[in-house]
């Protein structure tokens, strides 16, 4: 690194976030909850229905990162009009 590119940010533009590494591959049924802005009892409720996939470790159920992405990404594809009704 040349003494020019030192202390610059990384402009967000750069960087692709799809790509980037979550900062924890499972969460807690709270932090699962916090980062969907659902209660508790409405993130339990998910995984009961087979919604939102988890795993349960040591007797206490853990939500993987990708599982909170797939269950983001089939809210949108179920928002998303069909092709017939334009």
């Amino acid at each position: 690194m040349s003494g020019e590119d030192r202390g610059h940010p990384i402009h967000a533009a750069s960087v692709d976030v799809r790509s980037a590494v979550p900062s924890k591959l499972l969460y807690t049924v709270e932090e699962a909850a916090a980062l969907l802005s659902l209660s508790r009892t409405s993130v339990f409720q998910l995984i009961s229905d087979h919604r939102l996939a988890a795993v349960k470790i040591g007797g206490r159920r853990r939500v993987a990162h990708r599982a909170l992405d797939d269950f983001v990404a089939s809210l949108e594809a179920d928002g998303r009009p069909e092709a017939n009704h334009q």
